[in-house]
């Protein structure tokens, strides 16, 4: 088993192997992971941020809804939303948080819906926050970027190997809400997420590396 190679398909996998001091020989697919094209465009943006993840602690989901209350402080209109697979009691308990937060009036849930809804919803969007702390290959940040929606994650490996070279996902320090919050408001502010909106993932690479 020490010498049969293994196929991952996520760049972050053979480095977090090594420091864990696992010696293995172990071959990234490039691509790794795929997804249709987005089937939504030209819609209005309507949602500010979205959360786009299983509805768990460690996807980030109350770290989602602490930056949406510092964005609250900083526009009361905020519009956000949180969409992905979670149980009922996830369900109560992030509604429970939003409210305890002063938010539940800017933040619209969905929880298991359909995947065509989830891609709708992605393109009324005007950015995706992705506080994940525990990932592999983001599947949801390509599915952002494929309806032209910036992403602003956390420089974790899953995603610092695998969007290295992709000016539409903005990295910040993992677990750094004010960070998160600040380059948020800079997206927004500035309008930047304009230059992405529509635009499919490959017009959103730069041209200093590849993901």
């Amino acid at each position: 088993m020490r010498n049969t190679p293994i196929l991952a398909v996520s760049k972050s996998i053979p480095y977090e192997l090594e420091r864990l001091g696992v010696k293995v020989d172990v071959r990234v697919i490039d691509p790794g992971v795929g997804v249709d094209p987005c089937p939504f465009g030209g819609l209005d943006r309507v949602f500010d941020v979205t959360f786009f993840a299983r509805v768990a602690p460690e996807k980030g989901v109350f770290d989602f809804l602490r930056v949406v209350a510092n964005l609250v402080k900083w526009r009361r209109g905020i519009r956000a939303l949180v969409m992905g697979f979670g149980s009922g009691d996830m369900a109560v308990r992030t509604r429970r948080i939003a409210s305890e937060l002063g938010i539940a009036g800017n933040v619209e849930f969905r929880f298991n819906v359909p995947r065509d809804e989830a891609m709708r919803l992605l393109a009324q969007s005007k950015l995706m926050i992705y506080p994940t702390r525990l990932d592999a290959f983001p599947l949801s940040v390509l599915e952002a970027l494929s309806c032209g929606t910036p992403v602003i994650a956390y420089a974790i490996p899953a995603i610092r190997f695998n969007y290295a070279g992709t000016r539409a996902v903005i990295k910040t320090k993992p677990l750094d809400i004010e960070e998160m919050t600040r380059r948020t408001i800079e997206t927004l502010e500035s309008d930047a997420w304009r230059g992405w909106a529509g635009k499919p993932w490959n017009s959103q690479r730069n041209t200093h590396g590849k993901t």
